[in-house]
This record gives structure tokens, C-alpha cells and sequence, in this order.
């Protein structure tokens, strides 16, 4: 897992160790900010202490596991890291709907060949990271009608993903060692073209 870790650090994507429910382990404020260090990497990888409910009769010392899983963490800290999330189960015909509408029109609009990272995921969705200067916030893109869980969505700055090598998500295209930068009217196209499926 340090590996991992350190191939990340150096390609300027700040990330934090997950358990098995997707949560982050530890504060991680800070890293939408400044890249993790040493004591972060510590705590990920041994598991920490910390104290629930401190100075009341209910104060318990708890014990949390070292990360299982890892995620990337969105916005400028990320050299203007963005994801799209594919969450197709909100989406009735959801498989037919990215590789046969949602990927072409992608592609028009970025070109092809891409460095687009698209991952799969365990839940049957789909991840597309890219880089770009106007990386916006967490954002509900489409959802359809009569499902308020959008099915498609962004996470940029305040936001992370979970990522490949984490168990169930499998890298389809691209790699995180070249990610593609969108400028912002590329991206700005694209965002559109995906808000018309609302």
C-alpha cells in the first residue's frame, strides 16, 4: 500500500486510506489542501486510536483498522482533479446508456484517442477522471424521472472517489500516470451534454 502511496504523492494526487464502507479513516480536511505526509501514511497503513464521547461518562477509547481501500481526493489540491460518476443503478437501462449514448458523445466532444481515466465499479457504475483549470464542486448532473438519486454526478473541490486498485474498480481505459487535462470550455461542453439526459 506505501508504494501506492508514493506513486500517487508524486503525481500530484492527494488521496486518503478508506475502510470497507467507503468511509475515510481520519480527519481529512487537510488534504483538500496539501498532500498527505508521513503521519497520514502512518495511519492508514497501522490503523489509529481516538477517544469517542471524551469527557462524559460515555467515553470510550476505539480502535480503527488500517485502510482496505483508497480514494482520491478532487479540486485544485489534485492539480484540478475531477470525476464524473456514472451511478447507473438509478438509471433504468443504465449499461446500454453509457457504452451506447453516453461514451460516444464523450468521445465527440474530447476526441479520441483519450488519456480519460474511466474506471469501473463495483456497484456496476463507471468513474471518468480528468484534469481541468475550472474544476467546479460536488454537483448532481442527471437523475431521471421519478428517482431523486442522480445517476450521473461530479466531485470536485470538497469531494473524493474511491479508485482503482481498491477492490471492484478496474481501470477500462487510461491511467492515472497521464490524466487528461479538459480546458474549461471542453469541459463546460461536456457537462452540458450529460445535464441534457436530466
Amino acid at each position: 500500500m506505501k508504494q501506492l502511496f508514493d506513486k500517487f504523492k508524486s503525481l500530484g494526487l492527494s488521496f486518503v486510506g478508506c475502510d470497507d464502507t467507503k468511509h475515510p479513516i481520519g480527519r481529512w480536511a487537510h488534504l483538500q489542501k496539501v498532500l498527505p505526509g508521513p503521519k497520514d501514511y502512518r495511519k492508514w497503513l497501522k490503523g489509529y486510536d481516538f477517544i469517542i464521547d471524551e469527557g462524559t461518562p460515555d467515553e470510550k477509547r476505539m480502535q480503527a483498522d488500517p485502510a482496505t481501500k483508497i480514494a482520491l481526493i478532487c479540486g485544485e489540491v489534485s492539480g484540478g482533479l475531477e470525476l464524473l460518476d456514472f451511478d447507473l443503478k438509478h438509471h433504468k437501462d443504465g449499461e446500454n446508456f453509457f457504452n451506447e449514448v453516453a461514451l460516444p458523445g464523450i468521445a465527440d466532444i474530447v476526441g479520441t484517442p483519450n488519456d480519460l481515466v474511466i474506471e469501473s465499479t463495483p456497484s456496476g457504475g463507471y468513474h471518468i477522471w480528468y484534469r481541468t483549470e475550472d474544476v467546479g464542486g460536488n454537483k448532481k448532473i442527471a437523475t431521471q424521472q421519478g428517482n431523486t438519486e442522480a445517476f450521473i454526478e461530479t466531485r470536485g473541490e470538497g469531494g473524493y472517489g474511491l479508485c482503482a486498485p481498491s477492490e471492484g474498480y478496474v481501470i477500462i481505459n487510461g491511467d492515472f500516470d497521464q490524466i487528461q487535462e479538459l480546458s474549461g470550455d471542453t469541459r463546460d461542453e461536456l457537462l452540458s451534454y450529460l445535464a441534457s439526459f436530466n
